[in-house]
């Protein structure tokens, strides 16, 4: 067998061994718990919104104020974390640990992971959208053409005016993704995309 015939086998051999000895990676039951209430990467068309909003506050600075803990469950490979969960009104609380402010709440059962407990029934927007809310107040808050159906999916996108590291002005694209369940907010997503920082 020829040098080049040989190279090329042994290419192709170890190609498939490493092939094979890579086991696929399998997400999580988290991953299906987490997506299934949050529609997360749900396809939707998105209306403008006059204004950003937030979870947890009033501003990006403010936006869901947790700090990333390595002992916390994970989502979607690790991107996400499920920083708290309400047993007693079964609201779980998520934030994006990447080049992202993203933060979301949302109604869902309890989890087959352990997070800290806290009282969520009154965590809302800095418009006061809340788990709960009316959709109507969904309208009022952000405009758009209103939707019917037992459960669907709205969003919203808006600039949020900051700084870049070498303190220039930017406008950061912001998605926020509402959940309507029987005419009520079931879940709120709200994704700053920070990339435009650095």
């Amino acid at each position: 067998m020829s040098g080049w015939l040989r190279r090329r086998w042994s290419c192709a051999l170890l190609a498939a061994l490493s092939t094979a000895m890579v086991a696929p990676a399998r997400a999580s039951s988290l991953d299906g718990w987490f997506v299934t209430a949050t529609q997360f990467n749900a396809l939707t068309s998105a209306s403008a919104a006059a204004r950003p909003d937030f979870l947890g506050g009033t501003s990006l600075r403010r936006q869901c104020q947790f700090s990333y803990n390595g002992n916390l469950p994970k989502l979607q490979n690790g991107i996400w974390q499920l920083v708290r969960y309400d047993r007693t009104h079964q609201i779980g609380l998520a934030m994006a640990t990447t080049d992202q402010n993203s933060c979301a709440i949302f109604k869902a059962h309890p989890p087959s992971a352990s997070a800290p407990d806290a009282d969520l029934s009154n965590y809302a927007t800095g418009t006061g959208l809340k788990i709960g809310s009316p959709y109507s107040k969904v309208l009022a808050a952000y405009g758009g053409q209103a939707k019917h159906g037992h459960r669907f999916t709205t969003a919203y996108i808006a600039d949020v005016a900051n700084v870049t590291a070498m303190g220039k002005p930017v406008k950061l694209p912001e998605t926020i993704t509402i959940v309507i369940d029987d005419g009520v907010v079931s879940a709120i997503t709200i994704s700053v995309d920070e990339a435009g920082m650095y």
